[in-house]
């Protein structure tokens, strides 16, 4: 029998929970960032009367909107890759991707935006669920597996 196959026979269900969460997460952040070229409208409007104000030509305003769009959702698409390879890893049985997703849940509050927030939320939950006592016996008999295993 292999070890992933032992470590899934043996994974409380709780530990599943996180794992969805993350899967979830993920895919609020992909849809949120489809989302944001249609989001700028009425922005995109007064930051060109602004800019307009400013006698900055409208050229430059859109290369920097355009450059900013790209990279948000550069940004957008390296944390959702974190995401998941840290969900497939917690379910794995890595104890350390649990760390890792306390990281991810503060940096999704980082926008500062509903989004980010509903991420955040979204991840806080699965944070809970992922240091459940179930959840950190399971994490810490497949730590010592993987040790025998290594010897």
């Amino acid at each position: 029998m292999s070890q992933s196959s032992e470590t899934a026979e043996t994974r409380p269900r709780i530990a599943d929970v996180p794992f969805g969460l993350m899967l979830v997460a993920a895919a609020c952040v992909v849809g949120f960032a489809a989302m944001l070229p249609f989001q700028l409208g009425s922005t995109v409007d007064r930051e060109r009367r602004t800019a307009a104000a400013q006698q900055f030509s409208s050229a430059a305003f859109e290369d920097t909107l355009r450059n900013f769009v790209i990279t948000a959702l550069i940004i957008a698409l390296l944390y959702v890759a974190v995401l998941v390879w840290t969900a497939f890893r917690f379910r794995a049985g890595s104890r350390r991707a649990r760390i890792v997703m306390v990281v991810l849940t503060v940096l999704a509050f980082a926008p500062f935006n509903v989004q980010g927030v509903l991420v955040g939320i979204v991840l806080i939950v699965a944070d809970v669920f992922a240091f459940r006592k179930p959840v950190s016996e399971w994490l810490r008999a497949a730590e010592v597996r993987r040790l025998r295993a290594r010897i």
